[in-house]
């Protein structure tokens, strides 16, 4: 589970800061199984699907999706479904649901994995820069929030509000120290 995966910024502007980005590969083979577990894809369906949940920010390359498929079929997590012209189709199988299920039972160390590189990165950068990536990746995550709202049960719901309550009085006051920041000018 070990090695990275390169994460392809489409934003040319920005190419020479932008790189590299990387994601622990063991959260990839997560998402490849969580993806599966519904549908029967190829590995451009996969690379696509990603590409498209991600806005187009990250697309895995083909070097990272085939060899884990390969692996995993071999591994017996998933299985070849059927083939459509020259495309493999897979899907997960029992052994690679319960594989995804233990792997979820560790998800805070994949979380953990998946965000060290971005504090990593935060060490770098001075408090202004800090900021100003904090503040416009802020929204992303309320963004996806809304589009899965609907989808998860009514005790799930009850712990986000929980968490959304405690971030509310955490932004209320950082805006309320800025609003006293500007006051007093």
């Amino acid at each position: 589970m070990g090695g990275v995966v390169e994460l392809k910024n489409t934003d040319s502007t920005h190419n020479d800061l932008m790189k590299p980005h990387i994601m622990p590969r063991g959260l990839l083979h997560l998402i490849v199984m969580s993806l599966l577990k519904n549908d029967e894809l190829s590995g451009s369906e996969i690379m696509n699907t990603l590409g498209k949940k991600t806005e187009e920010r990250w697309r895995p390359s083909p070097g990272s999706i085939y060899p884990i498929l390969d692996t995993m079929l071999n591994e017996g997590f998933i299985e070849l479904a059927r083939i459509v012209g020259k495309n493999k189709k897979y899907s997960l199988t029992t052994k690679g649901e319960k594989r995804m299920l233990k792997m979820l039972k560790h998800r805070p160390e994949l979380e953990d994995r998946a965000q060290l590189g971005m504090v990593l990165w935060f060490q770098f950068l001075d408090p202004d820069e800090q900021v100003q990536i904090h503040a416009s990746m802020l929204m992303a995550p309320l963004h996806f929030l809304k589009e899965t709202i609907s989808n998860v049960s009514d005790a799930q719901k009850k712990e986000l509000l929980r968490e959304l309550n405690a971030a509310k009085k955490e932004l209320d006051d950082i805006t309320s120290t800025l609003s006293n920041d500007f006051s007093e000018e």
